[in-house]
């Protein structure tokens, strides 16, 4: 069967929207929404932002939103592709991670953490697709040959698409491409 990778945050759900919430809250201070560094401008360590998503991430999940129709659309094309999670976050909140998509039904076969370099496990799996949002990924995906759809936002409007990078701005568009209906 084929594997399709899909990351959890900024195309799952509006993770980027949600923790700039509560960024606001927690440090007074706007995030800009074309800079894929929530943190930028704030002094905290690598160390301090972790720790900083793992204690509000019950915050957090209650901020995020679903992509709109993206369990209809996982739903479908599990049928015909193992739909493989590729995320960053580490194996400290894996069991939030795994609540959060087993409470709001989003259908998948496998999930992987602490995946910040998802080129590896992309290249590990096989994948036909990787779905991501983080320029940094989509950029070394390319560089490497590997199929990634860019999920539109607003901070990684400077992508532009090649043989190997397509663009979506949602399910529908990731369904025509996976099904050759365009």
């Amino acid at each position: 069967m084929k594997k399709l990778g899909v990351d959890i945050d900024g195309v799952l759900n509006n993770f980027h929207t949600a923790v700039s919430k509560v960024i606001k809250d927690k440090f007074h201070k706007d995030v800009d929404p074309t800079n894929y560094d929530l943190f930028k401008g704030i002094q905290i360590s690598d160390s301090g932002k972790k720790a900083f998503l793992k204690d509000n991430m019950e915050q957090i999940n209650c901020e995020m939103r679903l992509e709109w129709r993206v369990v209809e659309y996982l739903s479908r094309i599990q049928r015909e592709y193992e739909i493989c999670i590729i995320t960053a976050r580490s194996y400290d909140i894996a069991q939030e991670t795994v609540d959060w998509l087993d409470n709001n039904q989003i259908p998948y076969d496998n999930i992987y953490f602490s995946s910040g370099e998802k080129l590896d496990v992309c290249q590990w799996l096989n994948t036909e697709w990787m779905i991501d949002d983080s320029p940094w990924n989509i950029r070394k995906l390319n560089k490497n040959k590997v199929k990634c759809m860019v999920f539109d936002q607003p901070y990684n409007s400077t992508i532009k698409e090649t043989e190997y990078t397509l663009r979506v701005t949602g399910w529908q568009d990731i369904y025509e491409i996976l099904f050759n209906i365009r």
